[in-house]
């Protein structure tokens, strides 16, 4: 396993973005799969997944809205990000 350390950084906010929209897994599996993932989805736990509701959304959108919503809350400003 490979180690490292940084210097002069630190963390102050952290925010987490998901699209709105969800779509249910147990309807998705019986769309692309042949099996019934019924089981499966209950042991998991994962009953829906969030999507985007536009294809071209893209992680780096979704970056932009949790430093929004960061700079919304006062926790960090703009300006202090080098």
């Amino acid at each position: 396993m490979n180690l490292s350390t940084v210097s002069g950084v630190k963390m102050e906010a952290i925010a987490a973005v998901v699209p709105a929209n969800t779509i249910d897994n147990r309807t998705f599996a019986k769309e692309h799969f042949a099996e019934d993932l019924t089981p499966t989805i209950t042991a998991l736990g994962i009953e829906h997944r969030h999507v985007c509701a536009k294809p071209e959304t893209t992680a780096l959108d979704m970056c932009v809205c949790a430093a929004e919503k960061i700079f919304a809350s006062g926790a960090v400003a703009r300006e202090d990000i080098g």
